[in-house]
């Protein structure tokens, strides 16, 4: 029986591992198993959209600095909330990039990372499982690290691959506008930066999208001046 039980345990062993390494493998050449908000898409031409997202909640943390030290910094802030660094313990155990092994409650790890300018600042955000509410949602302890409700939203989207800098966002930012003009929508907010891959995904396999919330703009009435 001893021998049993040996032999289950490896068994549990190999398949961690074996798991583990897909997981990887996946990571590296852009697979993705971490869930979004959900959205509904209303437009989409090559590589730009116009999404309608219901409302979610996000961890927001506020840096100041430039886009990689701030990015690197929200993220660890983050990170150490949903590894249990909050009011309820709640912990998840991670490889790479989002394999679980569950201990008591979890918080699970979604998509994208958000990153977005806050005048000489940059605010985080991490995206909540839907299933947390703002009465569920574990407090931070962490004070430099609060929960925001994010409401109904429609939001116009440019996706790419490869790496990020605070440049590629102006630029991306830059041709949604152009897109969004002539579609007659107006940006109502700061541009904001999505990453969905981990660092070791490779560049040309990494999903990356600038966001920014618009809304269609009224035509003018004639008969007023």
């Amino acid at each position: 029986m001893a021998y049993l039980g040996d032999m289950a345990s490896i068994g549990k062993v190999v398949v961690m591992v074996f798991a583990s390494l897909f997981g990887l493998a996946c990571s590296v050449v852009g697979i993705r198993t971490v869930k979004e908000p959900r959205f509904r898409v209303t437009l989409a031409e090559a590589d730009k959209q116009i999404r309608d997202y219901d409302p979610y909640l996000v961890a927001r943390t506020r840096i100041d600095g430039d886009y990689d030290a701030s990015g690197s910094e929200g993220f660890r802030r983050l990170f150490d909330y949903i590894s249990g660094n909050n009011s309820a313990e709640e912990k998840i155990s991670m490889t790479a990039p989002v394999l679980q092994e569950q201990e008591g409650k979890t918080i699970a790890m979604t998509a994208p990372v958000l990153q977005q300018r806050d005048g000489q600042s940059w605010c985080v955000d991490f995206v909540m499982p839907a299933d947390l509410t703002l009465s569920t949602v574990p407090v931070p302890r962490d004070q430099r690290v609060v929960i925001v409700e994010v409401p109904r939203q429609t939001v116009a989207v440019i996706r790419y691959s490869g790496l990020v800098s605070s440049d590629d966002i102006d630029e991306k930012a830059r041709e949604l506008k152009e897109w969004l003009r002539a579609r007659n929508y107006r940006i109502i907010s700061e541009p904001r930066s999505a990453r969905y891959d981990p660092p070791f995904t490779l560049p040309p396999l990494r999903r990356n999208e600038v966001h920014v919330t618009v809304e269609p703009m009224r035509e003018m009435d004639p008969t007023k001046t």
